[in-house]
């Protein structure tokens, strides 16, 4: 494990029900896995989030033929392709959206965030590299 990650583990692993607020988008960046019968899909607003500030993603669900479909994502964070910490767990219908605040104890880690979507058998993982600032 990498200096700082078991500290950054802690801290990622804290309280799943984070307030949640809207964030006007700087930069849509996108990660998309497209294979089998779900569609899914990560935004987020660029791979520089700050510390202790809301960093707003959204995340979609749905068929080949675009029809949102019913799903569970769950978040998991590595750092030097290690699984550091797993946190929530949300159910959704087509469309989600989330604010992950990042700790202090992440600034200038390079980490991967990882959103796991499942729906009806079908699993997607859509990883989104993060570098934290102040």
């Amino acid at each position: 494990m990498a200096l700082g990650a078991a500290p950054l583990a802690l801290a990622l692993a804290g309280d799943p029900a984070a307030p949640r607020a809207a964030v006007s988008a700087k930069e849509k960046c996108v990660a998309r896995a497209e294979r089998g019968t779900l569609v899914a899909r990560l935004e987020a607003d660029g791979h520089r989030p700050r510390a202790e500030r809301r960093w707003p993603i959204r995340i979609t669900a749905r068929t080949r033929t675009g029809r949102p479909v019913q799903a569970v994502v769950r978040y998991q964070y590595f750092v030097d392709g290690e699984l550091v910490a797993c946190r929530s767990r949300f159910a959704f219908y087509g469309r989600f959206q989330d604010d992950i605040v990042w700790p202090r104890s992440a600034v200038g880690i390079s980490l991967t965030f990882r959103a796991v979507v499942t729906s009806a058998g079908s699993r997607r993982n859509l990883d989104y590299r993060v570098r934290v600032r102040r």
